[in-house]
């Protein structure tokens, strides 16, 4: 048996060794804060380094050109061509007309941001020792470099003591003159803008690192309320402006270059703007409007339109159904009586589109639209008419082999599941139709 001494003295040496731990777990949380700036400083870089490579391009394209008209190989007033014809009316004596724009020079750019796990997010900054989440990479409007941020707390976000909650972050050093709209999405899909369109002239001074945004203010008394359109990350978190835990952020954003007094010249660029993809609205609308559909499903008696070959191609069942020796594959009719229309078409919808949005509106509208009998069971109720759509969607996917729509629901389901729900759950396992039944050893969600 060890003696008191021993003992002190192996507590006095684990002590050393957690003070150690401490201070090296301390060590290491500071450097990787300085690996995060070390990297957003790197894409700043890439960001610079692109637009030094655009304004390459249009130089070697500027000199090109030049040479092309010393030798007389281009340019407007090439040997035999007539020369431009003048306005009748400045040959007339009379002072001839002039258009002076100095929106010819602006550079535009519009910027969505999206944040998901927002209710996650104050927990991941602590964890990170940071209080600010930023944007993973800038963005250009033109030639100069944005990056957006936000603060649950409302605290400081930009330079000279500046505080608010979401804000841009200018990256160059120098001044700027600019103007900004901010708009967030609504859980209907619509962007409504937040604050005022905002105009920013600060030629003269350097705006290197200083926040513009609604609500950004210097000082700790506020002159504005904080918060995005008011709300505190909390409420925010509950409110119509976070949906699927994620907040989406639109910023519109127009840039008057430095320049030396104002141009009316037309600037020249290589820089090419690629849209985002549409192929998911124009899929989305060809069902809607079901031009060209040889396929019609008879949903309780409501007709719905679509096309065999999308259909083959997203689910072997429709695979199957319509291209095998089925009664269905000749007559390209399907009668389905054992599921809702909303849910079916929603089923659709996914098919051509693989994208969650509409689907999540439709739960959305089912929860608004459900009413309780009294304000206490109202948020019981919502959860209860989510749950029960989302146990529809599932068997309905199931039934049609479209596997992604079904681990969508069923992740779904098991973050909403609850001790009064579990019951549910598992009659709703044991009472699925037969054609529900899963062709394994596990059973709904592997019980």
């Amino acid at each position: 048996m060890s003696s008191l001494d021993e003992i002190q003295s192996l507590i006095n040496s684990a002590k050393d060794e957690l003070a150690e731990s401490r201070r090296m777990k301390e060590q290491v949380e500071h450097e990787t804060v300085q690996a995060l700036h070390r990297q957003q400083m790197r894409r700043q870089l890439d960001v610079i380094r692109e637009a030094i490579h655009s304004n390459q391009c249009s130089i070697a394209s500027s000199r090109a050109y030049r040479e092309r008209i010393d030798s007389d190989s281009d340019g407007t007033f090439m040997p035999g061509k007539p020369r431009p014809a003048q306005d009748p009316v400045s040959c007339a004596g009379r002072p001839a007309g002039e258009v002076t724009t100095y929106s010819k020079v602006i550079d535009r750019h519009e910027y969505v941001w999206r944040i998901e796990g927002m209710s996650w997010l104050v927990v991941a900054l602590k964890k990170r020792a940071q209080s600010v989440a930023a944007a993973e990479q800038p963005f250009l409007v033109g030639d100069t470099s944005f990056e957006c941020v936000y603060h649950p707390r409302s605290g400081e976000i930009g330079d000279d003591n500046q505080r608010g909650s979401l804000a841009i972050i200018h990256n160059e050093s120098g001044g700027i003159t600019f103007r900004h709209q901010f708009f967030i999405k609504r859980s209907d899909g619509e962007y409504v803008q937040w604050g005022p369109t905002s105009e920013e002239s600060h030629p003269l001074s350097d705006t290197l690192g200083r926040a513009f945004g609604p609500d950004v203010h210097e000082g700790h008394g506020p002159a504005k309320p904080v918060g995005i359109f008011g709300l505190t990350h909390e409420q925010l978190l509950r409110s119509e402006w976070v949906t699927g835990d994620a907040l989406s952020v639109k910023i519109k954003v127009e840039v008057l270059p430095p320049e030396d007094g104002f141009s009316t010249k037309i600037v020249k660029t290589s820089r090419v703007d690629v849209p985002s993809s549409s192929i998911c609205s124009h899929f989305r609308a060809l069902f809607d409007s079901g031009k060209g559909a040889d396929v019609t499903f008879m949903v309780k008696g409501e007709e719905i339109r679509a096309h065999s070959q999308i259909l083959l191609a997203r689910s072997e069942f429709f695979a199957s159904e319509l291209f095998g020796a089925m009664r269905e594959s000749i007559s390209k009719e399907i009668v389905v009586e054992d599921c809702e229309v909303d849910i079916f078409k929603a089923m659709l919808q996914f098919l051509y589109t693989d994208d969650f949005d509409h689907i999540q509106e439709l739960v959305e509208h089912v929860c608004r639209n459900q009413k309780a009998v009294d304000s206490r069971n109202c948020n019981l109720a919502k959860v209860s008419a989510e749950i029960q759509l989302l146990h529809q969607l599932l068997q309905i996917s199931h039934r049609y082999q479209v596997n992604r729509l079904q681990l969508w629901c069923e992740a779904r389901l098991c973050n909403r599941m609850t001790v009064s729900e579990v019951s549910g759950v598992l009659c709703q396992a044991r009472n699925w139709p037969k054609w529900c039944e899963v062709p394994s050893a596990e059973g709904f969600f592997g019980l």
